[in-house]
């Protein structure tokens, strides 16, 4: 293991500091899409994937991964001047070519895309709120439930969302039911700008 890749301030224990090493390089593998075996202890720059993997699962199952994705959100709106959670939002998907060799994987007929599908909510800055990834072959309208579901009574001050046409009917329905906001839906899809786009780059 490479000890430069590892900075220990003034009284910070070894295993405090291997903690954040593991947090570094599941950070890394996620953000290249690489596979958990990729990671190279052979280079001694990494340790053992199934080490950095082990921590990912738990830190994932505890909910840690979330918890520092909602702190920085809502740091990042407060910084901007506004209240740390959101009134607003919008609920868009993308679906997106896998291979069949395991996981889900469906056929979009609309976009005419066999894969997975992303289901997001983000907040009027483009900031994430949740995300969901499902077959392509669920329907928006189908599938919106999996997305908000999760989330219900997180965001209390949330009244509105935006979404676009493939959520009428029963999708908007059972936003407005069992969320209890207000959707609009608009003509095309609800990207604002860039809103939307900069999270699907991933």
């Amino acid at each position: 293991m490479d000890s430069s890749r590892t900075i220990n301030s003034p009284g910070q224990s070894r295993r405090a500091a291997q903690k954040r090493e593991y947090a570094t390089d599941s950070q890394w593998n996620l953000l290249c899409a690489a596979q958990w075996r990729g990671l190279a202890p052979a280079a001694h720059e990494y340790p053992p994937w199934s080490t950095v993997y082990d921590y990912f699962r738990k830190w994932r199952n505890a909910g840690i991964w979330e918890g520092m994705v909602r702190t920085l959100r809502e740091r990042l709106r407060e910084q901007s001047g506004r209240q740390a959670t959101p009134s607003a939002g919008l609920i868009d998907s993308q679906s997106v070519k896998t291979t069949e060799r395991g996981g889900l994987h469906g056929y979009d007929g609309g976009k005419k895309v066999s894969g997975r599908k992303r289901h997001l909510l983000v907040d009027t800055m483009g900031l994430l709120l949740k995300v969901v990834v499902h077959a392509a072959n669920l329907q928006d309208r189908e599938s919106v439930n999996l997305l908000l579901e999760p989330v219900k009574g997180q965001f209390p001050r949330m009244e509105k969302v935006w979404v676009d046409q493939g959520y009428t009917g029963k999708g908007k329905t059972w936003i407005e039911t069992h969320m209890g906001w207000t959707v609009e839906v608009v003509e095309r899809s609800p990207r604002r700008g860039w809103i939307m786009t900069q999270d699907q780059g991933w």
